[in-house]
């Protein structure tokens, strides 16, 4: 069994779920603060309950002039049903919470995803120097 650390590392916005066939649910949404990490636990309310679900996967991708990275999340699901039962109840509009797992998984790929720092625009710098 896994145990968590009682302190949150990181906040999650989910802003929606999909479905991967063969790999699992996926959340995709932003990083509020903190950092993400495979091996991580993912705290989420889904049914009225608290659930907690290893992450096995982070990915992200920037938009060019978005303030935030999308990052989606790969969580371990104990089955195919649960995965479907999820999808289908929409996490969407949530900030779920990571916790650092005490435990670590020697097979998870070690990709940290953090809070990117916003870069201003050749134009924002022009307009306003000293403001950023």
């Amino acid at each position: 069994m896994t145990n968590i650390v009682q302190q949150p590392i990181a906040k999650y916005f989910i802003a929606d779920t999909f479905k991967i066939t063969g790999r699992g649910l996926v959340f995709a949404g932003h990083i509020i603060e903190g950092e993400v990490s495979p091996g991580d636990i993912l705290e989420f309310t889904a049914f009225d309950t608290v659930i907690y679900r290893k992450i096995i996967g982070v990915d992200y991708s920037r938009t060019p002039g978005a303030l935030k990275e999308n990052v989606g999340i790969l969580i371990r699901c104990e089955s195919e049903d649960e995965i479907d039962k999820l999808r289908n109840t929409k996490q969407n509009n949530q900030v779920a919470l990571i916790f650092k797992s005490e435990t670590p998984d020697m097979n998870m790929p070690q990709k940290t995803v953090s809070i990117p720092k916003v870069k201003r625009a050749w134009w924002q710098k022009f307009l306003n120097p000293n403001k950023f």
